[in-house]
């Protein structure tokens, strides 16, 4: 899925920028068959999915983690309505906090790769403010952002 130049070019990138080791957990469906099946059985992004995320590790294998979760045998752990594929970004260890869902391919892979190397600097890219701001908050907030071409 990623040519060899642009694994190339996130190697010369990643193992740059990453301070700590990153885990992506990529929670999956079997399927991506050509059947026409109930969505609760099929995912047809999924084997895309599988392949991204094998192709990020051959980047940087010593700095990131890859676990594939079929959801059909674990639990179902995030925070979710259950759509896969779902990527999620952490640190070894702690919960994730950044979710994907579907593929993070075109316009949404730039911050993608961004959010790995936020969540292994531990640097969220906010301003001082606007994390005392947040700091405020008395309980837990969802915020959704939309990645589009325009």
């Amino acid at each position: 899925m990623i040519s060899d130049a642009v694994k190339k070019q996130i190697n010369e990138r990643l193992s740059k920028t990453l301070k700590d080791k990153v885990e992506v957990k990529v929670y999956v469906k079997p399927g991506g068959s050509k059947l026409v099946l109930p969505k609760q059985y099929d995912c047809p992004t999924c084997p895309h999915a599988i392949e991204l995320a094998e192709d990020l590790k051959t980047c940087v294998p010593e700095a990131l983690g890859i676990e594939i979760v079929n959801v059909m045998e674990t639990p179902w752990v995030p925070d979710s309505d259950g759509d896969v594929p779902l990527f999620a970004i952490q640190k070894p260890g702690e919960q994730a906090r950044i979710f994907y869902k579907g593929l993070p391919v075109g316009y949404e892979f730039e911050p993608f790769l961004a959010n790995i190397e936020k969540v292994s600097n531990g640097d969220s890219g906010l301003s001082a403010e606007s994390v005392q701001s947040l700091s405020k908050l008395d309980k837990d907030i969802e915020i959704m952002v939309f990645v589009t071409p325009t």
